[in-house]
């Protein structure tokens, strides 16, 4: 798995402040064009605390920090249908045990009935 130990704060041409990867694909999204068009430096290079990161390089580690998130995702939601189906027997298997003491119940009454009726009178 792959993680970027901090946050990338940087600005593009434009001016305007990209502080998260949120920010970051909501602004590629909204300005499909190039990067030179968008006002991004000439190849792509971006200003990201000591050093210089190439944007394709972080968008590339975005991406496939999505991908594993939407991976994490499918296997959550999956769990969660393996759970609510397990929740759904267990309350089925509650409901028979119930059902089944309670008949137990009124057989015990019946027997104890019975045995008062005809072994004690005897």
């Amino acid at each position: 798995m792959l993680f970027l130990s901090c946050p990338i704060y940087f600005t593009c041409g434009t001016g305007s402040a990209v502080h998260s990867h949120t920010d970051l694909r909501l602004f590629q999204q909204s300005a499909p064009d190039p990067a030179h068009q968008r006002g991004f430096p000439a190849g792509g290079k971006l200003r990201a605390g000591p050093g210089e990161v190439e944007l394709p390089k972080v968008w590339d580690i975005l991406q496939e920090r999505d991908r594993e998130l939407e991976e994490q995702q499918q296997k959550l939601q999956s769990a969660h249908g393996q759970v609510s189906q397990r929740s759904s027997e267990v309350q089925r298997l509650e409901k028979q045990l119930a059902d089944k003491e309670q008949e137990l119940e009124k057989k015990y009454e019946a027997f104890t009935s019975f045995y008062r009726v005809h072994v004690v009178k005897e």
